[in-house]
């Protein structure tokens, strides 16, 4: 009932469920990614070279950065 109450009737509380999984999602992806560029830090400060695998991480990085800007436009034009 309360849940009836607060909703501005455009959206359900499945939708608002679906939108809830998929932003922990993206944080939850956003936190793997951050262990592995903490751990591609770590083995540039201690060979002063930089690991292969960074422009594939930094290139997930932005394609999360634009998923969760995504997600969050959604909410804003609600």
């Amino acid at each position: 009932m309360v849940e009836a109450a607060l909703a501005d009737g455009k959206e359900t509380a499945t939708d608002r469920m679906e939108f809830a999984t998929q932003l922990f999602g993206a944080f939850r992806y956003l936190s793997a990614i951050s262990n592995n560029v903490n751990q591609m830090a770590k083995a540039a400060n201690a060979t002063g070279e930089l690991p292969q695998e960074l422009s594939v991480t930094l290139a997930e990085v932005r394609r999360l950065a634009v998923r969760i800007n995504g997600l969050l436009d959604e909410v804003s034009a609600r």
